[in-house]
């Protein structure tokens, strides 16, 4: 298999130029030094999309008339030779196409690093997310995994599968199934087509609007489940803290002592 590294259309500008002024508004006053960085790659060919962060905020977006990858950002750095480390790259090998987004760790450097990459919605994406906020917004099929800090998805035409870390989690309009391995914090799940399989750690789960089955195995938190039109199974170790609501199928509750109903 031949690798092409792409050269990224990438411009480095100061935060003070009129394109920048939408990312003035990140800016802290701990960052000193800002430059832009923007990029392209034409996806013809290409069958798959991954991307690599670990940066502050990740926005991704899917665009039903494209042909390209562009992405947009802003990133900044208490010193000056720390700048030229916080950067956005893409590379292709075969039929995918890679996009890099990083900075140095907390401990090495004070950096900050906001990117925006818009997208064809008619392509499956990964996302390898480190730590900060996640938004996505109308992809194809969507495998991701978020190491920390809240996530936010919506409108999944195919299925979602998401290994979170910790912090809170936003899922809405997935017409297929949806996989979920949570972590600490909220998870509010909402208009799911297919399937809706899910281990949560701790914290409340609110989902509601399933077209097809649940299958819930939680730590700790409250539970609250509504119009499910498929059977719903649920093991929890709290059931004072689940209620389940016009559900249309089977109801099934289970602790460590076996099933309750």
């Amino acid at each position: 298999m031949k690798h092409f590294a792409v050269a990224a259309v990438l411009t480095l500008l100061t935060a003070t130029t009129a394109s920048a002024q939408p990312f003035e508004a990140e800016a802290d006053l701990l960052f000193r030094q800002s430059e832009i960085r923007e990029g392209s790659i034409d996806l013809e060919g290409v069958t798959r999309i991954r991307i690599v962060s670990n940066g502050d905020e990740l926005q991704v977006q899917g665009l039903t008339y494209t042909d390209a990858l562009i992405y947009s950002g802003m990133a900044w750095a208490h010193d000056l030779s720390d700048i030229d480390d916080v950067q956005v790259e893409i590379t292709r090998t075969g039929t995918l196409v890679t996009l890099e987004a990083r900075r140095p760790p907390r401990h090495e450097a004070e950096t900050r690093l906001v990117v925006n990459v818009e997208l064809p919605d008619w392509l499956p994406v990964d996302i390898d997310d480190g730590a900060g906020t996640v938004t996505v917004r109308q992809l194809l099929r969507l495998n991701a995994v978020d190491g920390a800090g809240a996530i936010t998805i919506e409108d999944i035409a195919e299925d979602l599968t998401l290994e979170d870390g910790s912090g809170p989690v936003s899922l809405k309009g997935v017409h297929g199934s949806v996989t979920l391995l949570d972590g600490p914090g909220d998870l509010d799940v909402a208009d799911v087509g297919g399937n809706l399989n899910l281990r949560d750690g701790a914290g409340a789960l609110r989902a509601h609007d399933v077209d097809g089955d649940v299958l819930v195995d939680d730590g700790s938190g409250g539970i609250s489940l509504g119009r499910i039109r498929g059977d719903v199974d649920v093991r929890t170790g709290d059931t004072d803290g689940l209620d389940a609501r016009h559900v249309g199928g089977k109801l099934t509750i289970r602790n460590d002592r076996g099933d309750l109903s």
